[in-house]
C-alpha cells in the first residue's frame, strides 16, 4: 500500500490536520493528506481518489467546517464505497446533515472535544495503530476478503479500543434529551434554589435553568449542555471577587443569555468571562476585567452582548474560530482582540469608543464584515505584527485611521467604508502588503490611503475622493502597485509620491483635485502610465525636487 492513512479534512482546520499528520508520522504510519502529497502535474481529484482507494484507514477530522464541506463528503462517500474503516476524530460538537449522518451513522467515533487536544491526538495514533494491526491480521488470515472493515468488525473493534485505551467513544445519531422540568433559582428563596451554582450541579444535560431577577455573588463553572437563562442582563446580576466570574467548557447545546457578569470589587486581572468549546453566549452584559471575554479554544457563538469597560472586550486566542456578531463593544481598551492563531468571524458589531475598535495581531485571521467601528480613540480596525485575514463591508468613520495596516501584516481589504477619520482612512505602515480593493476612503480630513515607510500593498479599484489632503500618498521609501483608483476632487494632489518612495501608478482616474492629478516630490521615483489626469487646478502631472519617475 502507498500509504496506511488518508488525512480527510476542512481547510480551516489544517492546522489540527498537520498535527494529527505529524503525531501519526511520528509513529510511523505512513499518512496521505492534500494538497502536500499531490505530485505536481498530476489531476487533484485523481490524486485524491487513487489515495482513499490506496489507503488503509480514513481519519475524518470532524468539525462544523467540515460538516458542510461537499468535498469532505465526496471524500468519505468514496471511502465507504470502497469498504474502508473510517475513523472520525471528534473536535467540536456538530450537528450533521443527513448525507454525512448517513455514511457516519455506524462508524467508528473518537471525542476530542475536551483539552487537552494533543491527548486526544496521542490516543487517535494509538488507535490507528490498533486498527492497522487488525486489518494485518485480517488479511493474513481472510485473504479472499476485502481490505476495509464490516460495521459489524468495527462495532466489534470499537469495544476492544476502548477497553484498551479507556477512550470515550460517540455514537452518532444519539438523540437529545427529552425536554424536562425548568429549575428555578431565585435569590429571595422563592425558586429551587437560592443561588446558581447548586442547580447547575443538580441540572441535567439538556435542562434550562432560570435565574430570577437579583444579584447573585458566587463563580460560576459550567461543563455540561444546558440552558442557563437569566430574566435580563440589566436585572440578573452575577459577580465573584478575586476570580474569573465564569468558566465554561461547552458542549454542544449549552446557552447562556439574559445575565450580567462583573468583578464584585472592581476590575480584575483575569478574564471575567472565560469561554472555552462550543457554546452560544447571548444577550449578556460583561464588565470590568483584563479580558471581558476571553475565548481560549473552540467555536462558541457570541451574539447581542453588551461588553464594556475592560480591558479586551472580546479576547480570541489558541485554536478558537468563534462567530462573533451582533454584540456592542464600547469604553473597552480595545472592543474586539484576535490573537495568536485566532480565526473566526466576526460581524455586524458595534465598536464604538474605544481606544481601538477591532485589534488583528499575532498570526491571526479572521473575517472581519459589516462591522461599525466609530469614535474610537485609535483605529477603527487595526492589523499588527503578522496577522492576515479578510475585511468586507466594515465601516470605519470618525476615528484617527479608519483601518490601520502595521508590521508585517497582510491582509484583504475589499468594499470597506473608511470616512471621515481624523487621519487617513486606510494607513500603512511598517512592512505591511497585502491588497485593498475597492474601498471608499472618502472625506478624510488628510489622506484618502496613506503608504508608508517600507509598505508595499496593492491598491486597487478604491474610491479616493474629497479628502482634506490628497487621494492617496506615498512616503518614506513605500513601495507597491496602485491601479485603477479613483483620485477625484481633493484638496490637495489625487496622487502625491515623495521621499523615497517608488509606487507603479496605473490606470488610476486623478482628476479634478485643487492642485496636481499626480505629484512627485523629493528624490521619489516609480512608474506613472495609463493614468487619467483631466481638470486639476494647477496641474496634471508635476516632478519637482530630485524626484525621476518614469511617465509613460
Amino acid at each position: 500500500m502507498a500509504q496506511d492513512v488518508f488525512i480527510s479534512y476542512a481547510t480551516l482546520d489544517k492546522r489540527i490536520a498537520d498535527t494529527v499528520c505529524a503525531t501519526l508520522e511520528s509513529n510511523n504510519i505512513k499518512c496521505w493528506m492534500a494538497p502536500r502529497d499531490i505530485l505536481p502535474g498530476i489531476d487533484f481529484a485523481e490524486s485524491i481518489i487513487n489515495a482513499i482507494e490506496e489507503c488503509r484507514v480514513f481519519v475524518l477530522i470532524l468539525s462544523k467546517n467540515s460538516s458542510i464541506s461537499p468535498h469532505v463528503l465526496r471524500e468519505i462517500n468514496k471511502a465507504a464505497s470502497n469498504s474502508i474503516a473510517i475513523l472520525s476524530f471528534i473536535i467540536e460538537e456538530v450537528t450533521l446533515s443527513k448525507s454525512m449522518e448517513y455514511y457516519l451513522s455506524t462508524d467508528h467515533w473518537l471525542n476530542a472535544i475536551s483539552p487537552p487536544l494533543s491527548k486526544h491526538i496521542h490516543n487517535l495514533a494509538l488507535t490507528v495503530e490498533k486498527l492497522i494491526k487488525e486489518l494485518d491480521k485480517k488479511d493474513q488470515n481472510e485473504q479472499n476478503l476485502e481490505t476495509g472493515l464490516s460495521f459489524k468488525q468495527v462495532e466489534e473493534f470499537s469495544k476492544k479500543v476502548r477497553q484498551e485505551t479507556s477512550m470515550e467513544l460517540m455514537p452518532k445519531a444519539k438523540k437529545e434529551p427529552a425536554t424536562k422540568a425548568q429549575i428555578i433559582v431565585d435569590g429571595s428563596g422563592r425558586g429551587d434554589y437560592p443561588s446558581i451554582m447548586p442547580a447547575v450541579a443538580a441540572a441535567s444535560p439538556g435542562q434550562t435553568i432560570i435565574v430570577k431577577a437579583g444579584s447573585y455573588k458566587e463563580k460560576i463553572f459550567i461543563d455540561k449542555a444546558l440552558k442557563l437563562h437569566g430574566e435580563g442582563k440589566d436585572k440578573v446580576k452575577i459577580s465573584f471577587d478575586s476570580d474569573s466570574v465564569l468558566e465554561v467548557n461547552g458542549q454542544r447545546g449549552l446557552e447562556i443569555q439574559g445575565l450580567s457578569f462583573s468583578p464584585g470589587g472592581g476590575r480584575i486581572n483575569k478574564p471575567v468571562c472565560l469561554l472555552k468549546g462550543s457554546l452560544l453566549f447571548k444577550d449578556c452584559r460583561v464588565v470590568g476585567g483584563e479580558k471581558g471575554i476571553h475565548i481560549h479554544s473552540g467555536s462558541p457563538v457570541l451574539q447581542d452582548n453588551l461588553i464594556e469597560r475592560n480591558l479586551n472586550g472580546i479576547y480570541i486566542d489558541g485554536l478558537s474560530s468563534p462567530i462573533i456578531e451582533n454584540n456592542h463593544c464600547t469604553n473597552n481598551d480595545c472592543g474586539i482582540f484576535f490573537a495568536v492563531q485566532a480565526e473566526g468571524k466576526a460581524s455586524a458589531n458595534r465598536c464604538t469608543k474605544n481606544t481601538v475598535g477591532i485589534i488583528v495581531s499575532d498570526h491571526a485571521a479572521p473575517e472581519l464584515s459589516e462591522n461599525f467601528c466609530s469614535d474610537n480613540q485609535d483605529s477603527g480596525i487595526s492589523y499588527l505584527k503578522n496577522s492576515s485575514g479578510k475585511a468586507v463591508s466594515n465601516e470605519c468613520k470618525k476615528n484617527t485611521h479608519g483601518i490601520a495596516v502595521l508590521d508585517n501584516s497582510k491582509p484583504n481589504l475589499e468594499q470597506n467604508l473608511c470616512t471621515q477619520n481624523r487621519e487617513a482612512g486606510i494607513f500603512y505602515n511598517g512592512r505591511a502588503v497585502g491588497t485593498a480593493r475597492a474601498n471608499d476612503c472618502s472625506r478624510n480630513n488628510t489622506n484618502g490611503i496613506q503608504v508608508t515607510y517600507k509598505s508595499q500593498p496593492l491598491l486597487e479599484g478604491n474610491q479616493c475622493s474629497r479628502n482634506k489632503l490628497v487621494g492617496i500618498a506615498y512616503l518614506d521609501t513605500a513601495a507597491g502597485t496602485a491601479s485603477y483608483n479613483h483620485c477625484i476632487r481633493n484638496d490637495l494632489h489625487g496622487i502625491l509620491v515623495r521621499a523615497q518612495a517608488q509606487p507603479t501608478l496605473e490606470g488610476n482616474q486623478c482628476n479634478e483635485n485643487k492642485e496636481a492629478g499626480i505629484a512627485y516630490f523629493d528624490n521619489a521615483r516609480g512608474l506613472a502610465r495609463s493614468n487619467v489626469c483631466r481638470g486639476n487646478r494647477v496641474t496634471d502631472i508635476t516632478v519637482n525636487g530630485q524626484a525621476t519617475p518614469i511617465i509613460g
